[in-house]
């Protein structure tokens, strides 16, 4: 790629090192395991991880914002002598974006990665960048069928080491693309490996549950317990709803969750009350962090 304009991509050799294509390969491979293991599972991925990645973009937004006064100056002239050429030139370079992104012949989480790359350095927006970057990321995983079930939290990972991604993008505007591959492959493995911690301490927490609740099976308490850990907030209505049981059934099991600690009542109404299972809301909250923590660089 060349350093003094906005090189076009589309018809681009992704030239990479084996050990990196076998990296991202292996990534990529890890992020349909777990998307299939989470899509059937007792964890509310699909709520906490969107959540998490809207999180982790606001940040991103931030540590790429060295686009503006490098990038944006490359493709349109700095937006002071030509508005014409301006638009024409930013116009162009989105064009050239959309065809590299139909290609089928990258692997797709390196395909996602350089994608994300150029966007950020193309930087048509005065705001949103960093939204629009992730959300074309995970828009290329799902559409390119690596995901179908939940939202991988990459950009998050990608926070782990703040440093690396920036120094990634720098590399990619100079055109080494081996860094900013890398780090999608190695945010990966670390958004998964916590994906799988919060699995298991959700596991955890529902055996617990198994043995506190001294009811039959069948019971509408004990089959609240089966959608609690995805929706840790319920009120009477939706266990109705998601149960097909009555409001006096539904209040009753509440009531009964609630006697052996498993849940609490927090809208101190006599009417139209919610629970909560304060032990999932904190497992989530603790994934959440882990998802998006700054680390120094190893």
């Amino acid at each position: 790629m060349e350093t003094d304009a906005v090189r076009e991509i589309a018809d681009l050799d992704l030239l990479l090192p084996t050990s990196i294509v076998a990296l991202v390969i292996e990534a990529a491979s890890e992020i349909a395991r777990f998307d299939g293991e989470a899509g059937l599972g007792i964890v509310p991925f699909e709520a906490v991880l969107p959540r998490i990645e809207a999180a982790a973009s606001v940040k991103l937004e931030e540590l790429s914002a060295v686009a503006k006064s490098a990038a944006p100056a490359e493709v349109n002239d700095g937006g002071k002598r030509n508005p014409t050429g301006n638009a024409r030139a930013m116009n162009a370079a989105i064009e050239d974006l959309v065809r590299f992104m139909d290609r089928d012949d990258v692997p797709v989480l390196c395909h996602a990665a350089v994608a994300h790359a150029q966007f950020e350095t193309i930087h048509p927006f005065g705001d949103g960048n960093g939204r629009t970057g992730r959300a074309l990321v995970h828009a290329m995983l799902r559409g390119k069928g690596l995901t179908k079930n939940i939202t991988v939290p990459v950009s998050a990972g990608l926070l782990t080491h703040p440093d690396r991604y920036f120094e990634a993008l720098t590399a990619y505007r100079a055109g080494d693309i081996e860094p900013i591959a890398r780090s999608f492959a190695e945010s990966s493995f670390r958004a998964i490996a916590n994906g799988r911690e919060l699995v298991e301490e959700l596991r955890a927490i529902r055996a617990e549950w198994q043995e506190k609740l001294r009811l039959r099976r069948d019971s509408a308490g004990h089959r609240i317990l089966d959608v609690l850990a995805r929706q840790p907030v319920m009120d009477a209505a939706f266990a109705q709803r998601e149960l097909d049981i009555s409001a006096s059934a539904a209040r009753r099991a509440f009531a009964e969750l609630e006697g052996v600690g498993i849940v609490t009542e927090f809208s101190g109404m006599k009417r139209n009350r919610c629970w909560r299972s304060d032990e999932v809301l904190l497992a989530l909250d603790s994934f959440a962090g882990k998802a998006g923590r700054r680390g120094r660089p190893a």
